[in-house]
């Protein structure tokens, strides 16, 4: 990408890369991670993700977190491919990814739940998925507010059992 005096110079490529991430430049960012480079740490990885995804690059977020979790399969960038999928509309693939992790995390939770609800009003199985979800979510100790995002959902997704005592 950049040289200083014929050599790389991986500060300077980083810099060009996130600003290629922010930007939404898919060549540069696909071009690079093709290339599956060694500079390609899991804190270069997170930084192009979330400039790409806080700068509205959704897409290229995607392809960034499929590449970060495909080479680091961590909590973090578990977190990230699951936000990307979610914000991208990919709800299967959300609620897929994070249907066996154990514990999440709160973003996790999140993106699992609002994955679930989209799905659920038109698939059967992710209704019931939801309701074995969020019935055993509301029978433990988490805060009010949490609880009524699940009772919400419940409702929303025609699952009125699981939601009745609460």
């Amino acid at each position: 990408l950049a040289s200083t005096n014929g050599r790389q110079s991986p500060a300077i490529n980083a810099a060009r890369l996130k600003l290629a991430a922010a930007t939404g430049d898919h060549a540069t960012v696909e071009q690079w991670l093709a290339q599956n480079n060694p500079e390609a740490t899991p804190r270069l990885m997170a930084d192009m993700f979330f400039l790409a995804y806080n700068n509205g690059k959704t897409g290229l977020a995607t392809i960034i977190a499929e590449h970060f979790h495909a080479k680091e399969n961590s909590t973090l960038s578990r977190t990230c491919l699951a936000q990307a999928y979610v914000k991208g509309g990919h709800y299967e693939h959300a609620a897929q990814l994070l249907r066996d992790v154990s514990p999440r995390t709160p973003d996790d939770e999140s993106s699992y739940l609002l994955a679930l609800a989209k799905l659920s009003p038109t698939n059967e199985t992710y209704r019931k998925e939801l309701a074995d979800y969020a019935g055993t979510r509301l029978r433990s100790d988490m805060p009010r507010k949490e609880k009524m995002a699940l009772v919400y959902a419940l409702i929303t997704a025609k699952q009125v059992e699981p939601a009745m005592p609460y």
